[in-house]
């Protein structure tokens, strides 16, 4: 079994009574059993387990709870359903097939083991999936709700000082529901020194069955390895070494997150066509308006900025609020065979005044259309993904990534390009900035687990700026080294 130890550090004063001592010794312990019921786990160690911050961000805290109380069923699955755990590439789901398909008594331990995963993936699978015969069985309705709220005793300079208008009171609240193939969500936020009680708003309805889909409302859109469309964070650098470098977008999905962008709203609908067994094509389109959050230059009635931290605490953030409409429109082709994904996607923008900012995460302009094609392809031991895309300037930008599983070793790489002038908002870069612009970089990922107690992971990432950037007025250059030993006591 897995030996896990919680340390608890505090300063104490010596001044302080026996009896409260004691009180204080009881209220410790007691945390101490609370915690050591989810210990096994440690959730605290996985959400913060990366090099960076954001390795777990909140939209994939939220869907590793989700599945959590809904696992998904590893036998009579799809790989691409599997992949939907954090941590699981399509090479690793379709490896767990193959090891259910050629045994006839499966656990975890066993299966991970022999596969050489991480202990990360192990807790995730372990958690986030189940061994039963029917996908259907984790279906039920389920009604759930959510509410945070934080108030400050101590000032808060804003508010002391009246610069901001509202309360100290931070309050979050979410509503779930789901039966079969409905769901529905609701979510408020506000956040410190804010107005209202719901200063951000977010709603859907959705329904989904084996091939079709569609969403009401706010949603998200994940293509290819994302150029141009990706959810609000991704998958980084991190001790998750190897299944980051290929992250497979998957299409359309309902959006869940306080964070009031990288979202759209409107309509969105996929719908699937099966040719074969083995073989077929995805079909999605989407509309959306949505109101952006920018600052109006109303001399010229142009955009100057994009404001994306979501504060609404003093009159000048507040008069950003939701200024500038923003229209698209766009769809995807997708052929998915027995070992491979071939797709294209296309997405036109229209906005109410022109942008022009020289942020390289901001759209420039008034309207235009990307385009990108993406190709992954899975062999044996190897899996290959490519995208290649065009901005509306007609920038072009490129991403190649493989992955390696040999016995006790895998290999990663990562290579992308991302011209100086390339500008994508809604894209996501697996670099050295979240942001596809003006970089290049080269990143190789090594995993090494010589026997069931021992785990390496290593990774070197190369890059520089093709031009000047923000912070520093010339081209930069730079890399990162990062290793990591595991021993596991059992």
């Amino acid at each position: 079994m897995n030996i896990s130890t919680v340390f608890v550090s505090k300063n104490v004063l010596f001044c302080i009574k026996m009896k409260e001592m004691r009180l204080i010794c009881i209220l410790l312990l007691f945390s101490y059993s609370c915690l050591a019921q989810n210990i096994n786990y440690y959730y605290e160690d996985l959400y913060s387990g990366g090099t960076n911050p954001n390795y777990f961000s909140e939209e994939v805290i939220e869907l590793i709870e989700a599945l959590r109380e809904s696992p998904i069923p590893l036998i009579d699955n799809s790989p691409e359903e599997i992949s939907t755990v954090p941590t699981i590439s399509l090479s690793d789901a379709e490896k767990i097939l193959k090891y259910i398909e050629e045994h006839e008594i499966i656990s975890y331990s066993t299966m991970c083991e022999y596969l050489n995963f991480t202990a990360t993936q192990e807790i995730l699978l372990t958690s986030c999936t189940t061994i039963r015969e029917s996908k259907y069985q984790y279906y039920k309705p389920i009604l759930k709700t959510r509410t945070r709220n934080m108030h400050y005793l101590s000032p808060i300079y804003g508010i002391e000082e009246n610069k901001f208008t509202g309360s100290p009171l931070n309050l979050y609240n979410r509503v779930q529901f789901k039966k079969n193939n409905f769901s529905a969500n609701f979510l408020t936020d506000k956040d410190t020194g804010e107005k209202n009680l719901a200063d951000f708003m977010s709603a859907n309805f959705a329904y989904s069955n084996d091939d079709w889909k569609i969403v009401i409302g706010d949603y998200r859109l994940d293509i290819g390895m994302g150029n141009i469309l990706w959810r609000a964070m991704g998958m980084s650098k991190s001790s998750n070494t190897i299944a980051s470098t290929i992250q497979i977008g998957k299409g359309i999905g309902e959006y869940k997150s306080s964070m009031d962008h990288h979202f759209f709203r409107g309509i969105a609908s996929s719908h699937i066509f099966n040719i074969n067994d083995d073989n077929q094509i995805k079909l999605s389109a989407w509309l959306s308006s949505t109101n952006r959050n920018a600052t109006i230059d109303t001399n010229d009635f142009t955009a100057s900025s994009i404001y994306n931290t979501g504060y609404y605490r003093t009159e000048t953030e507040i008069l950003k609020k939701e200024s500038l409409n923003e229209k698209t429109v766009g769809g995807e082709l997708r052929y998915d065979s027995d070992n491979s994904i071939l797709g294209i996607s296309s997405i036109y923008f229209y906005y109410y005044y022109p942008i022009e900012s020289n942020s390289s995460s901001a759209f420039q302009g008034q309207e235009g259309t990307y385009l990108t094609a993406y190709y992954n392809h899975l062999f044996d031991k190897l899996t290959i993904f490519t995208e290649i895309s065009k901005d509306v300037k007609n920038n072009i930008a490129s991403k190649v990534a493989y992955q390696c599983y040999l016995d006790k070793f895998k290999i990663a790489g990562h290579f992308r390009y991302f011209p100086e002038e390339y500008r994508s908002p809604y894209g996501y870069n697996f670099g050295e900035f979240s942001y596809p612009a003006n970089e290049t970089g080269l990143y190789t990922g090594l995993f090494f687990k010589p026997t069931k107690f021992w785990e390496e992971s290593i990774y070197i990432d190369l890059y520089k700026s093709n031009g000047p950037t923000y912070f520093i007025p010339e081209k930069s250059y730079g890399y990162d080294i990062f290793s990591e030993s595991l021993f596991k006591l059992q």
